[in-house]
C-alpha cells in the first residue's frame, strides 16, 4: 500500500523549473527523411525472335545488362544489371538504381539495353548456344524500351 501511496505522489508532482537564467530544454522537431521517387527507370520487354525459340527453355538464366554508351574503344562501362529467368515471351523488365553494378554506379545518361539467354548460367562466359539481343541506345529514363533476342551465338 504505501507503495501504491508512493507512486500516486510522484503523478501529482509537477517538474522543477529549469534554473534561472537558463532556456528550457526543447527537443528540436526533426522532419522525416523523405524517399525520393525512383526516376531513373528503364523498362521494356525482352522478346524472342520466332526463329530461336527451340534454342530457348522455361528456367533458362537470362542477364539483363545497361552500359553508358562506348565513347572510343575502350568498352561501355556496366552500369545495372539484373538476373532473370525465361519464361513466356514478352518478358516485361525494369531496371533501376536497385540493379547499379557497384554502389554508387548511377543509372542516368545515354544507356544501351542488352540480353543474353545463357545456357550454363554463368554471366562471365558466353558459349555457343547462348541467345542474344540488344536495344538501341535510350536516355534515362525511357519506358517501352524493347530487346529482341535475335542473335544465336
Amino acid at each position: 500500500m504505501a507503495l501504491l501511496t508512493a507512486f500516486a505522489g510522484c503523478a501529482e508532482k509537477k517538474p522543477a523549473p529549469p534554473p534561472s537564467g537558463l532556456p528550457p530544454l526543447t527537443v528540436p522537431s526533426v522532419a522525416a527523411p523523405t524517399v525520393a521517387a525512383n526516376v531513373a527507370v528503364v523498362s521494356g520487354e525482352l522478346r524472342l525472335d520466332p526463329r530461336l525459340q527451340s534454342h530457348v527453355a522455361a528456367g533458362d538464366v537470362i542477364f539483363l545488362v545497361a552500359r553508358g554508351v562506348s565513347t572510343g574503344t575502350a568498352p561501355a562501362q556496366i552500369v545495372a544489371v539484373k538476373k532473370m529467368s525465361a519464361s513466356r515471351f514478352p518478358i516485361a523488365f525494369s531496371l533501376d538504381q536497385n540493379d547499379a553494378m557497384m554502389m554508387g554506379t548511377e543509372l542516368s545518361g545515354t544507356v544501351v539495353v542488352s540480353a543474353r539467354v545463357d545456357k550454363d548460367g554463368n554471366a562471365t562466359t558466353k558459349a555457343p548456344g547462348d541467345v542474344t539481343g540488344m536495344a538501341s541506345p535510350v536516355s534515362v529514363p525511357s519506358s517501352h524500351v524493347v530487346v529482341t533476342l535475335d542473335q544465336l551465338l
